[in-house]
């Protein structure tokens, strides 16, 4: 009966190492998933982080741009108006000499018999 006893009192032994053993390789296995995970998700984080920056390097880029092409019809508008202002001192100029032509071809009609 004790050499029963003794044999029960081993495998007991045996099974509870074994138990402890597939609890050691379960958390193994968990801790070894979970820094997989980690990594996954690092990787992620960083991926998305460089698509972000890329991003707001293209959004700069086409700020950047928009403001040059504003900075273009801006300077276009005032440069219309100079040459608006110019054209107007133009014209007058052109009036002026067309005034002055008309009143020499008058001359020149009552002075020619």
């Amino acid at each position: 009966s004790s050499g029963i006893n003794a044999e029960y009192g081993d495998v007991q032994v045996l099974l509870m190492l074994q138990q402890q053993e597939q609890e050691r390789q379960e958390r193994q296995q968990r801790q070894a998933l979970l820094e997989k995970v980690q990594r996954e998700v690092q990787e992620q984080l960083q991926k998305e982080q460089m698509d972000l920056q890329t991003k707001e390097d293209q959004l700069q880029r086409e700020i950047t741009r928009i403001g040059a092409v504003l900075g273009e019809i801006f300077q276009h508008q005032q440069n219309q108006q100079q040459n608006g202002g110019a054209a107007d001192q133009s014209n007058s100029v052109d009036r002026q000499i067309l005034q002055l032509l008309q009143q020499s071809q008058q001359q020149q009609q009552q002075e020619t018999p």
